[in-house]
């Protein structure tokens, strides 16, 4: 499964690719020429119910991210931004946000 928020000029880009054995590695990115992408890497695990995904990050960092659907689009987001995402005037919390690439 891939997550990004398809960053670029208005937003930093965010990638997550999960893969089947249970890592994952992340790219940051933007459009602005000659931008580096940086690279992390780490382990994750989705809840029984899908709707959680918990990250461990190489560096010790932990990250939890639910599934929310809004739209017919599924977004993956932190705790308390949960109920926001669905709001109709979040277009902007909605634009920066995970989302999983079909």
């Amino acid at each position: 499964m891939s997550l990004d928020n398809f960053g670029g000029f208005s937003h930093g880009g965010r990638r997550l690719e999960l893969m089947m054995d249970g890592r994952f590695l992340e790219t940051s990115y933007t459009d602005v020429v000659g931008d580096r992408r940086n690279k992390s890497s780490g382990n994750y695990a989705i809840d029984q119910t899908k709707a959680a995904l918990h990250l461990s990050h190489a560096t010790g960092a932990v990250e939890v991210l639910f599934k929310v659907d809004y739209g017919g689009v599924e977004f993956w987001v932190k705790e308390e931004k949960r109920k926001l995402i669905q709001e109709p005037g979040e277009k902007w919390l909605r634009q920066t946000s995970l989302r999983r690439v079909k």
